[in-house]
């Protein structure tokens, strides 16, 4: 959800511009680029985080819907390198949730006795 954002703030820069070097510098003053909008679903206009929470979380009763929705917080899940797709969508959402928590340097470690927050 993310990379669409930044991919729709790239084609509006000018030839040349720096591009961000964190979603962070798409913020507008106190509006977070999350919140902004993103695009058009089911004919409303929305933002990242009305898809995320109104559409996606609201839809599925799944806790692993997070890691497969990549906000760019460092401890979020990396992005996923294809599209996922209706007929692959349990294992893809499986597969990247056991990747999501296997990272020791994401959301969560596992220590013998203990979880713990990872640095």
């Amino acid at each position: 959800l993310s990379a669409s954002l930044v991919v729709s703030h790239m084609r509006s820069l000018p030839p040349g511009a720096r591009p961000p070097a964190t979603l962070r510098d798409l913020d507008h003053g106190r509006t977070s680029a999350l919140d902004r909008f993103a695009g058009v679903v089911g004919g409303r206009n929305l933002s990242l985080n009305e898809i995320e929470n109104s559409r996606l979380r609201a839809a599925w009763d799944e806790p692993g819907v997070h890691a497969c929705i990549v906000c760019a917080s460092a401890s979020c899940p990396n992005l996923r390198r294809e599209a996922y797709a209706a007929r692959r969508l349990e294992a893809q959402m499986a597969s990247q949730l056991h990747e999501w928590l296997a990272n020791p340097t994401k959301g969560l470690r596992l220590e013998p006795g203990a979880a713990a927050a990872a640095p």
